[in-house]
């Protein structure tokens, strides 16, 4: 499993690998998620540790959204297929969206991988690739997608359908944004540390509901 909270949910013990080599060996109960995490970045540096443990959670979401997008699609595809050649246009452009998802999900593990290797100066650039190229090509598909829905042969279930997979993306692009933000807080750049932090504390506050107390 990717997702560290399954992994904590159903194991006795975890083990980590790192290129092929094993990096720990713990058993469930007495480790955290940061000892993991730390072990498979290979550093103890929380300044490392926090922003990727971040941006893990975003990307475990992120992954769900896609994975509901991808069969959300398809079973659109199917239902326009079966009405017919009176969409067979919108049948093509649906067919190359879920190519293009595809494509994203394939980014989407690089990230991951990339994530969990790297250091600062490379995942600033895994944030701007995400930003620059995953996040837009996502946009202009949610664009197409509310074209679909304009479209006056398409059945009010189609309809439906496409609302739903809308709704979706957002919520997967919404979650790639909190990913750059975790690698890369925007912040850092224009105004310093300092802002960045309470911008980060806000943030996770907001995500969590736990009260944050932060003295600089």
């Amino acid at each position: 499993s990717n997702n560290l909270d399954h992994l904590f949910a159903v194991t006795d013990r975890i083990l980590v690998l790192r290129q092929g080599r094993l990096m720990a060996n713990y058993l469930t109960d007495e480790t955290s998620r940061e000892e993991i995490v730390s072990a498979l970045l290979g550093t103890i540096d929380r300044e490392q540790l926090t922003p990727a443990i971040w941006a893990l959670d975003s990307y475990y979401r992120a992954n769900q959204h896609a994975e509901r997008l991808h069969n959300q699609q398809q079973l659109l595809e199917r239902n326009l297929a079966e009405q017919g050649s009176l969409n067979q246009q919108l049948i093509e452009q649906l067919s190359h969206q879920v190519k293009a998802l595809d494509k994203a999900n394939m980014a989407l593990q690089d990230a991951q991988r990339r994530l969990l290797t790297e250091r600062e100066q490379e995942r600033k650039h895994l944030a701007r690739e995400l930003h620059d190229q995953m996040i837009q090509d996502l946009l202009g598909m949610n664009y197409q997608f509310e074209e679909f829905e304009a479209d006056a042969d398409i059945k009010p279930q189609m309809v439906e359908q496409l609302t739903t997979i809308r709704q979706q993306m957002r919520s997967f692009i919404r979650d790639l944004r909190r990913i750059c933000e975790d690698l890369r807080p925007p912040v850092i750049d224009s105004l310093g540390l300092g802002v960045a932090l309470e911008s980060c504390a806000w943030d996770w506050s907001e995500r969590t509901g736990i009260r944050v107390n932060l003295e600089l």
